[in-house]
């Protein structure tokens, strides 16, 4: 955490807008559903809006996965996620949350049809001041939706194809929840060398730029964000030392996308003259050797002679002699 922090003070230096609660490319819009503000003498409509609308870097296909954060608030009205065609208006998932009638309702409008029948289940368990996250599934022929891990009691089905959807659009209600992040599909890291880093610095900034402190935060904490982190300190120190990782490996693709291994490379102490290169050489050797390397304490010892040895270690009895890592991790190993 203290590096990813880091990582974060470095790059606020450059961008000093960051600390902002902006979201300057955000666009606010109108409501769908003529009965979207619900009973209106309880509620108070005066907070800051902060309804937003995401668009899709790529064409949506089944096995995606859409991820929204946001805070809840006691007294809030109905609050909803869609996904939107935007050129035609049409919603083809519209996942409405009523907390005054304690159910959820979802639903589609398509051009010249308008609502389509109504699907409701149970409203999920909201905690006040509490931070949620609603997962959208694109499965075979159904979204599931999942708020907190907790899947609704209903799917809907597809009514508008998945290639049509290009905006995650997430609406605040009353204005008293708060969206603090949306996750959507990308285009995975390109597996040439000469792009990956331009590709990951991309990706941080994308989510840095313009965002809250505790938006900052929150993306991180998360494994994407952990990942992408680690991913641009090891790739920038890698090209430093003007060498380069063959990303069309499995077991290095593996490596870099592996939240807990990147993560126990970047944070176990210095690497000498910062040979990351030599180092992950030696871990991804060493996992083809033995593919329980992968986890537990045998991952740890694999980073651990990874980091020692990418600078040779000279024997002290014999001092033109240097020890052999790789033997030395399978000797450990049967300790």
């Amino acid at each position: 955490m203290i590096l990813l922090l880091a990582i974060l003070v470095v790059f606020t230096s450059f961008h000093p807008n960051v600390y902002g609660d902006h979201h300057d490319t955000d666009q606010v819009i109108e409501s769908y559903d003529d009965d979207w503000l619900g009973p209106p003498s309880s509620l108070s409509s005066s907070a800051p809006s902060s309804t937003r609308n995401d668009p899709l870097e790529k064409t949506l296909k089944v096995g995606d996965v859409i991820r929204v954060w946001g805070i809840y608030k006691s007294g809030t009205g109905k609050f909803s996620v869609n996904l939107n065609v935007g050129k035609t208006k049409e919603i083809a998932l519209h996942v409405d949350f009523r907390p005054w009638s304690g159910s959820t309702v979802m639903n589609s409008l398509k051009r010249g049809i308008g609502w389509g029948t109504e699907i409701w289940t149970a409203i999920p368990k909201f905690q006040d001041g509490k931070t949620f996250n609603v997962v959208i599934e694109c499965q075979r022929s159904r979204f599931v939706v999942s708020v907190d891990g907790v899947r609704l009691g209903k799917t809907f089905p597809y009514r508008i194809p998945l290639d049509q959807i290009d905006v995650v659009n997430c609406v605040d209600g009353y204005k008293y929840i708060k969206w603090t992040r949306i996750e959507v599909p990308e285009e995975p890291m390109p597996q040439d060398w000469s792009k990956a880093l331009a590709h990951v610095k991309s990706q941080v900034e994308k989510s840095v730029t313009n965002r809250g402190f505790s938006s900052i935060l929150s993306y991180l904490e998360s494994d994407e964000g952990t990942i992408e982190a680690f991913q641009w300190v090891l790739f920038d120190k890698i090209t430093a030392q003007g060498k380069s990782l063959n990303l069309k490996d499995e077991v290095v693709w593996w490596l870099v996308h592996d939240r807990t291994a990147l993560e126990t490379i970047m944070t176990s102490g210095d690497v000498e003259k910062d040979r990351y290169k030599e180092a992950v050489d030696i871990i991804v050797k060493i996992i083809k050797q033995d593919s329980n390397a992968k986890s537990g304490l045998k991952l740890n010892l694999a980073v651990a002679i990874g980091l020692t040895f990418s600078t040779p270690v000279h024997s002290m009895a014999i001092s033109k002699n240097t020890i052999d890592g790789i033997a030395r991790y399978h000797a450990a190993k049967l300790w």
